[in-house]
């Protein structure tokens, strides 16, 4: 096999290498039902778009390296189930994601990963900036609004925004006061 890890568990994701692809390009649907993420199971190299043996397509294990480009993602074994939002706590080395079109959350840690201080910082970080962008969006907003409401006779459009009702009454209506604007 070259080099190529071939363990029952071994996950990789896969494309037509160079000269299958020349072979198959003109084909309509080069990837269709094919999630391009494989796991070793015996003698196969079975993709992961339809659960349960070779209802997806299947390599066999003598001409993967014929006809794939293959990127080593780790071995299943090694990891444990865990949420999508582990991932803001752990190296990427140590997360593997498979989740594709057809399975929509399915996430693996390592077994003995670390949580990263440094990661864990990152992640907060990037929550706090994006969170503020969001208070600097709100504030202009905020400000255009008002700005309409002190020029109500020049009022020829309006709109509601997420999750604002647009019928004649709302719970909110009785909360105007909090905007202050004298009347």
């Amino acid at each position: 096999m070259n080099g190529l890890s071939w363990k029952d568990g071994d996950v990789y994701r896969w494309a037509w290498n160079e000269s299958e692809y020349n072979k198959r390009k003109d084909l309509a649907n080069l990837y269709w039902c094919e999630s391009q993420i494989a796991i070793v199971r015996g003698d196969f190299l079975e993709d992961t778009f339809w659960s349960g043996g070779c209802q997806s397509r299947c390599f066999k294990k003598d001409v993967v390296q014929e006809m794939l480009s293959l990127t080593y993602l780790g071995n299943i074994n090694d990891y444990t189930p865990c949420r999508k939002e582990d991932q803001a706590m752990y190296d990427d080395k140590d997360f593997l994601n498979l989740t594709h079109a057809n399975n929509r959350g399915e996430y693996y840690l390592k077994v003995g990963a670390v949580k990263s201080k440094e990661k864990m910082i990152k992640v907060t970080k990037r929550n706090a900036l994006k969170l503020r962008y969001k208070l600097e969006s709100a504030k202009r907003a905020l400000e255009w609004e008002l700005d309409k409401l002190k020029n109500v006779n020049e009022l020829d459009y309006a709109y509601g925004i997420e999750d604002v009702s647009l019928h004649d009454n709302s719970y909110l209506d009785e909360d105007f006061y909090l905007l202050n604007l004298g009347d």
